[in-house]
């Protein structure tokens, strides 16, 4: 049996019509990168989000970088990402000259432990990236009380939390800023 790496099938089965009535108006009008569906989408999605604004752009590591530089991140600076995620928290820490220092996560959600975070932080530390691993939203407001405590920037990689909440808001809204993944693989 030869069973596929990812088949999206079954997810757009029931949305078929509709995504190829949209990806025709997108194709007509041209407007692949930016126009209005773009503006569209951002609009709606920092609704769903209830944020003020949403900013699209080619992925999610590209949008982490751009957060740090926007919160001027840089050489010599240290942000806290979790031992446990995929690369892109500390490529993107990286990219910006910044140093990532990994803390491990709690074994019960894989989410960053807010004791090893409290217990990373030095005088070159400006911000904690907390990953939603999983769709998990669980440890968020005890790492975001330490971040208040240390007045620490506090960034939301949300690339598997579309839809995931705490206490009523949305991931990508909870922090200072919060970064999502539409690869066709997320959950």
């Amino acid at each position: 049996m030869k069973i596929p790496f990812f088949n999206l099938e079954r997810q757009t089965t029931q949305l078929k019509a509709e995504l190829e009535e949209v990806s025709a108006a997108v194709f007509k009008s041209s407007q692949f990168v930016s126009g209005n569906f773009t503006k569209a989408f951002e609009l709606e999605f920092a609704q769903y989000i209830g944020v003020s604004s949403c900013v699209s752009g080619g992925n999610a590591t590209d949008g982490l970088e751009l957060v740090l530089r926007a919160m001027d991140i840089g050489d010599g600076d240290e942000v806290i990402v979790a031992a446990y995620t995929w690369i892109s928290d500390a490529e993107a820490v990286r990219l910006v000259g910044a140093t990532p220092i990994f803390v491990e996560v709690d074994s019960k959600n894989f989410n960053i432990d807010a004791k090893q975070v409290d217990g990373a932080i030095t005088t070159k530390t400006k911000a904690i990236i907390f990953t939603h691993l999983f769709g998990y939203t669980e440890g968020f407001e005890e790492v975001e009380k330490v971040a208040e405590k240390h007045k620490l920037k506090l960034i939301e990689d949300c690339a598997q939390a579309h839809g995931a909440a705490v206490n009523g808001k949305r991931a990508g809204g909870l922090g200072h800023a919060g970064v999502f993944s539409f690869y066709p693989t997320k959950n």
